[in-house]
């Protein structure tokens, strides 16, 4: 749902807090468990490393916290109100505090069992990477004190009552030898073309995409209409929806629609027949996930082809979808980029952020001009928290993900390599962009994350065998008092 539920090491970077100093450090309000509660005890155990109810907090509000500073409106969409007890607010057949800790359990059991995995394959962290990790908890330990409060109070304030300082650097370090344990292991994932189409077969409901006219109109009910005025009026509306959903084909239905878009026309100018096709193709929505059209009128599980249509109403709107094509694969091409952003909220003039931009290349120029020293420069200086902690990158991005034309235009062109660098304007600020090059048809890389994530389930299950991986249930029960 909100968390990475299986590929939990994907948001490890993200159940922390942020040393760039563009984060609210005193605004999170952790999930407490009870005062009662000795963090020193157990809670699990591998062939050769323990987690106590302490670590066990740090992931449980790691996950919590940053849910909260990623999803907050969403989640009260949800039904989870941030500002009461967990363990008072319903969840399926639990609670919401049932909720994460089983999603905290589940990514703890994930960092421990690969940092058994990392001791048996002689996965160490280079002098480098033990220097980043120095250098970040230096970074964390100055913007604590920036904000005038102590590293306890921190710590406390964003994972909880029992987490202290000497938990905070064992559970972190415990994430990043993880991490790059779960990267050489995912780097060892081939797949040939027969195995992506076996998966293709088992998959295809979940990746496939769909092509669909969805257009939402308004009743306009006038204030002082009466209830029968409004009802006739929702009639008149429904009725005329109702005959575009009739179309035999796609040709009838186009023809309809064109009327459709004339009757309600307001402009002053002329409505030509290229500015109805033009109006047309903005409610056509191309390569969509089929998932998407869920609560639009169609049920999970329904066989969804094209000429299909259906309408939803709600309040004093009504929305059609008529479906355009079959279920297909996404064959978009896609690329890969990272990316520094700079925003008008830290550089207040337009000349101050180009300068800014300008430093930045310059200083990426002098060194080895690569993909990993660039990352470098991003964690060091991007605004975008989302992802400055893995260096700036963004993997399979279709065009139709992407809604500023000019970085479109430059990631798209059929001249661009590996490599190249450009400063680009976008709706955030400025971009500082670098290409990671081509990365293959969508509908592909969709099903290679889903074919890792089965198959790292499965490797779970093989290293909790062979490293013993054991929950001691009375002392997790202790969690919730």
């Amino acid at each position: 749902m909100l968390i990475c539920a299986v590929m939990l090491f994907s948001c490890a970077a993200t159940d922390q807090p942020s040393p760039n100093g563009t984060d609210d450090t005193t605004a999170s309000n952790p999930a407490e468990t009870g005062p009662a509660v000795d963090g020193s005890l157990v809670a699990v155990t591998t062939a050769n490393n323990e987690a106590t109810l302490a670590d066990l907090s740090f992931f449980f509000n790691g996950i919590y916290s940053s849910d909260k500073a990623q999803y907050k409106s969403y989640l009260s969409m949800l039904g989870l109100d941030t500002s009461k007890s967990l363990k008072e607010q319903a969840y399926g057949t639990g609670t919401w505090f049932d909720y994460y800790l089983n999603a905290g359990l589940l990514q703890m059991k994930s960092n421990l069992l690969f940092a058994e995995y990392a001791k048996a394959n002689g996965i160490e962290m280079s002098p480098e990477e033990e220097e980043e990790e120095r250098k970040y908890m230096e970074d964390v330990r100055a913007l604590v004190d920036s904000q005038g409060i102590t590293m306890d109070a921190f710590l406390k304030s964003y994972y909880g009552s029992l987490v202290d300082e000497s938990v905070f650097e064992k559970c972190h370090a415990l994430q990043v030898i993880a991490l790059k344990a779960y990267g050489e292991y995912t780097a060892s994932l081939n797949y040939t073309d027969e195995m992506y189409e076996e998966g293709y077969v088992k998959y295809r409901g979940e990746i496939d995409c769909i092509d669909y006219y969805r257009y939402t109109v308004s009743s306009n009910v006038p204030e002082d209409a009466t209830e029968e005025e409004a009802e006739a009026i929702k009639s008149a509306l429904k009725e005329d929806l109702e005959k575009l959903s009739g179309a035999g084909s796609l040709e009838e239905f186009e023809k309809a629609f064109a009327e459709e878009i004339k009757k309600r026309y307001t402009g002053d100018d002329e409505l030509t027949e290229e500015k109805i096709r033009s109006e047309m193709s903005s409610y056509l929505m191309e390569g969509s996930d089929l998932s998407n059209l869920v609560n639009l009128g169609f049920s999970e599980g329904e066989e969804i082809v094209a000429g299909k249509s259906a309408i939803t109403e709600n309040y004093n709107q009504y929305t059609l979808v008529y479906v355009v094509s079959d279920p297909k694969r996404d064959e978009s091409d896609t690329v890969s980029m990272r990316y520094i952003l700079l925003t008008p909220a830290v550089y207040q003039t337009e000349e101050e952020a180009n300068q800014k931009a300008e430093d930045i290349i310059a200083e990426y120029s002098s060194g080895e001009k690569t993909g990993e020293s660039f990352g470098k420069l991003a964690k060091q200086y991007s605004e975008d928290t989302y992802t400055r902690d893995s260096g700036g990158l963004t993997e399979n991005l279709r065009k139709t993900d992407i809604t500023d034309a000019e970085v479109v235009e430059w990631l798209f062109d059929d001249t661009r390599k590996e490599g190249d660098t450009a400063v680009l304007q976008c709706s955030s600020g400025l971009l500082i962009a670098r290409f990671e090059g081509e990365s293959g048809p969508a509908w592909k890389n969709s099903l290679k994350s889903l074919m890792q994530a089965d198959d790292y389930l499965a490797e779970l299950d093989r290293l909790a065998e062979e490293f013993e991986y054991t929950e001691n249930a009375d002392v997790i029960a202790q969690f919730y008092a």
